[in-house]
Formats: C-alpha cells, structure tokens, sequence
C-alpha cells in the first residue's frame, strides 16, 4: 500500500473535539467521521486529483503532537484487523503515520463500514484527514 502525506496550507477548522485543553495527563480520544474526497478537493491538491468518491476518513489532531511524530520523511501505511475477545468481533482500522498510530475500531456488522471498504476498492483510494483548528493534513493510501 503506498500513502502520501499532504499538508494544508489554509485555515481550516474542525467540528471533532475542538477547543479541548491540553495538559501532560490527558490524552485526547478522538472519534472518526466518514466522507468523499470532493469536500476536501478545496483544501487540498492531491484530494482534487483523487476519485471523487474516494472515501476519507476523518478525525482531530493535535497540531503540535501531530508535527512531531510525523516529521521527516517516515512511511505511512493503512490496514485492517479484526480484534476477537470473548465471542465478539471489532474491526480495527489501523494508520501509521511517522511514528504516530492511529486506531479506529468499526463494528463488523456495519452494512456502511463495508459500503466505506468496498468504495475504496472500486476507486483504489483511500484518505485520511487529520484536522485541528488551523492546520489539517491529508494522508492518501493507494493500492488497496
């Protein structure tokens, strides 16, 4: 799977978790929302030139922790697991960026979370916005 990270030069704010404050105890869990590439074709040049119903996964970052484990020129990658305990079954979807990891867990029953995969198959894109409230970048994985 090849990913490429895109930064955002404009302002952009946000709607998950915003305004939170930050202190060495507190480790912010944010959730994900799900969209197309062409609400982000605007912000960024590399989502104006993904399929337009390429999906992109969406969440809040910190911006300084953010920058700070993906400086550099580290790879990123993308994949799905599924975590079994006790009879029940979660999907993990798991983004490395740099040295950050980020994990969002789906319910395996969810006809949307499969209707997310199988589009980003048709379209051989997926994105992953990381969004703060002046700063947002756009991971791009290919060849799903």
């Amino acid at each position: 799977m090849k990913c490429v990270l895109d930064k955002m030069t404009d302002r952009f704010t946000p709607y998950l978790n915003a305004g939170l404050e930050r202190n060495t105890d507190y480790v912010p869990v944010y959730g994900a929302t799900l969209d197309r590439a062409t609400k982000f074709a605007e912000l960024f040049e590399d989502a104006a030139a993904m399929n337009a119903r390429a999906p992109v996964v969406i969440t809040a970052v910190d911006p300084e922790r953010f920058k700070a484990a993906t400086v550099g020129n580290y790879k990123s990658s993308f994949r799905i697991a599924t975590v079994e305990k006790m009879g029940c079954f979660v999907l993990a979807l798991c983004a490395q960026v740099g040295h950050a990891q980020f994990i969002w867990l789906a319910d395996p029953a969810d006809p949307e979370f499969w209707k997310t995969i199988d589009q980003a198959k048709t379209t051989g894109e997926l994105g992953l916005a990381f969004l703060s409230p002046d700063e947002a970048w756009l991971l791009i994985c290919t060849e799903l």
